[in-house]
């Protein structure tokens, strides 16, 4: 039996009323603002491309990857590890697209057998979602998207989340070596650059980062805040504010006296509108600002809105945007964002980071998915435009 999984027609970008930002240029570097004929900016749809996949069957006797299409010819195939809805409108996106040229088989994060090296893959045809098999990550490309915030590590024998994170990346580091992966949405390397104690080791001024400091006990919380004053204190990997506060006294200090603190940053506390540059092939793909947006402390506020990054003032766009691409080039993030309070950076999101953006009714009014399912493609393809790895 399967399970109805998305729509089988794609929605262009801007069937939501959102502004497409990102759109891939001729060359293949990305360009912003090109006019659609409603008069707004709208992303160009690059024509599909395939090729034949590797088709290397499962040592175990398993379901092969890179079956036989029903033309006779061969697709490349795509992993998709998330703990995301399928529903949620970048995977939905991404998945709806990459079907067009490939076989994809959607892998659930909790499924994976980390004795036996195997998870539950569970093929799509036809905008369904089939019955699962156990299947060893063999395939052309993996895009692993790995949340953290959704992960109950407990219930799979891990005695915190970062160490599932490293089980999954020493499985892509594994499954590359032996040749059984051909390419990665981020290598694992990159990845483990997005996780938040990597800003730690950066110089603040040359890459334009809020000073971001280690922790592992309460002593260190201490002597970071007595050092530089207010802090938001924050997990080394997590998201959607989870197990994020601030210090911005004394007696906040010591409120966290016997907190778990061994995992976490404490990052100096700035101000200003929330910023996501998203990368696409190691390049910015468009950005959008958050004005007003919710914290972990504050409600969104009356005047919440979003607003194009590019319609910022001409030279902070600028030097925003070569930050950004500084970083990726830094990290080796081909896919991703760079994230920005005020004007200097407070994160970086690796797989898993959504290409839309929001109003409070929830309408689109952000699009960038093209870019990203663009910058698949390439990945697909083996076409030029990504990061060189340090």
């Amino acid at each position: 039996m399967s399970a109805r999984l998305l729509r089988t027609a794609r929605r262009a970008p801007s069937s939501y009323g959102a502004r497409s930002v990102g759109t891939p240029s001729p060359s293949g570097g990305p360009s912003v603002g090109t006019p659609s004929p409603s008069g707004g900016p709208s992303v160009g749809t690059p024509s599909p491309s395939g090729g034949p996949s590797v088709g290397t069957p499962s040592p175990s006797g398993g379901p092969s990857v890179g079956t036989p299409s029903p033309s006779g010819g061969r697709k490349r195939t795509i992993l998709l590890s998330t703990l995301r809805s399928l529903d949620e409108h970048t995977t939905r996106y991404v998945v709806d697209a990459m079907c067009a040229c490939s076989d994809v088989i959607v892998a659930r994060q909790g499924s994976f057998d980390f004795t036996t090296k195997t998870f539950l893959g569970y093929p799509i045809a036809s905008g369904e979602l089939g019955a699962p098999e156990r299947c060893e990550p063999v395939c052309d490309v993996w895009i692993g998207w790995i949340d953290g915030y959704a992960l109950d590590h407990r219930a799979m024998g891990f005695p915190h989340d970062l160490a599932f994170y490293e089980a999954m990346q020493g499985l892509f580091e594994e499954s590359l070596a032996k040749g059984d992966i051909g390419a990665m949405y981020n290598s694992p390397s990159a990845e483990r650059r997005t996780l938040k104690d990597y800003l730690t080791v950066l110089d603040p001024k040359e890459y334009n980062l809020i000073p971001s400091f280690r922790i592992q006990r309460f002593d260190d919380l201490v002597d970071v805040f007595r050092a530089r004053g207010p802090v938001v204190v924050k997990p080394i990997w997590g998201g959607l504010r989870k197990g994020v506060f601030k210090v911005m006294s004394e007696q906040d200090l010591f409120a966290r006296r016997g907190a778990d603190l061994a995992r976490c940053v404490a990052q100096d506390l700035q101000s200003g509108p929330e910023k996501r540059l998203w990368i696409s092939s190691g390049r910015v793909a468009g950005g959008g600002v958050q004005h007003g947006k919710r914290t972990p402390w504050s409600d969104y506020t009356d005047d919440f809105h979003v607003t194009a990054h590019e319609d910022g003032p001409p030279e902070a766009v600028a030097r925003e945007r070569r930050a950004a691409e500084l970083l990726a080039k830094k990290t080796g993030l081909s896919f991703g964002s760079i994230d920005f309070i005020g004007d200097r950076v407070n994160e970086l999101n690796g797989g898993g980071t959504g290409f839309v953006m929001w109003n409070r009714k929830g309408e689109t009014v952000l699009d960038a998915r093209e870019t990203l399912a663009d910058g698949i493609r390439r990945l697909i393809t083996g076409s030029p435009g990504g990061p060189e790895s340090p």
